[in-house]
């Protein structure tokens, strides 16, 4: 039997969600990786979601964002998360291609995708999209689907302290790590599993995350992920 490239995505997608937890298509975007120093890092987003995040993803309809960063973004992050949008903007797997344009805006009003540091954030990252109808995820109102715009916070709970180095740091989280993670969700993509195990740290997109570690390179469930929103699921209008 001819195995095609597209025979492999599918059988890939198909053998994640049948792993149970594993969910990979138009992911939820509330994310929990809560500082600490272990690899354990509580992943509750299927909480929030309920178990429905294939059915009620987030998706853009445009590969054009507007950028902007905002309060609290010193030069050091904004110059990880340029890097990090930089490897986002084209994911290509399986002959499927994915390509963004990411471009800076100088005023919030602008910006469909923004950037902020909240001291008060009791999490390594948060990212939250606003429907088309003006209502954040978590609103009682929001109904989620087409994603009006997307803000991505950064924090450091409990003293945490940010690398912004290439290599790893005793003691400190890697921001490019934490920056790549977050715009995933922000472009709609789930974490690799809830309850996540040891089997899938090496993905941007998993739930556990330490100081020491860094994973600045997209794996193999990170593009599937993207590809089977933007390629398969919802192409770009």
């Amino acid at each position: 039997m001819r195995i095609t490239a597209r025979r492999i995505l599918v059988l890939l997608l198909t053998f994640v969600f049948l792993m149970g937890n594993a969910t990979i298509v138009n992911g939820a975007n509330e994310d929990e990786d809560t500082a600490i120093t272990s690899t354990n890092v509580l992943d509750n987003d299927y909480i929030v979601d309920d178990g429905l995040r294939i059915q009620n993803g987030w998706w853009w309809t445009s590969n054009t964002i507007k950028v902007f960063y905002g309060n609290g973004i010193t030069q050091n992050m904004k110059s990880k998360i340029m890097s990090a949008l930089s490897n986002w903007n084209y994911v290509s797997i399986y002959g499927y291609t994915v390509q963004f344009t990411f471009i800076e805006v100088y005023s919030l009003s602008e910006a469909q995708l923004y950037f902020v540091f909240n001291n008060t954030l009791t999490t390594l990252g948060h990212a939250t999209p606003t429907d088309i109808y003006g209502y954040e995820e978590g609103d009682s109102n929001c109904i989620r689907g087409q994603i009006a715009k997307c803000k991505v916070e950064f924090g450091t709970p409990g003293g945490a302290v940010y690398s912004y180095n290439n290599y790893a740091e005793t003691g400190k989280y890697n921001f490019e790590s934490v920056a790549l993670h977050e715009i995933g969700h922000a472009l709609g993509i789930a974490h690799c599993h809830t309850g996540c195990t040891s089997s899938c740290t090496a993905n941007v997109m998993s739930s556990y995350f330490s100081t020491e570690q860094v994973r600045t390179t997209l794996q193999t469930y990170d593009k599937a992920s993207l590809v089977s929103c933007y390629c398969i699921s919802h192409p770009f209008s």
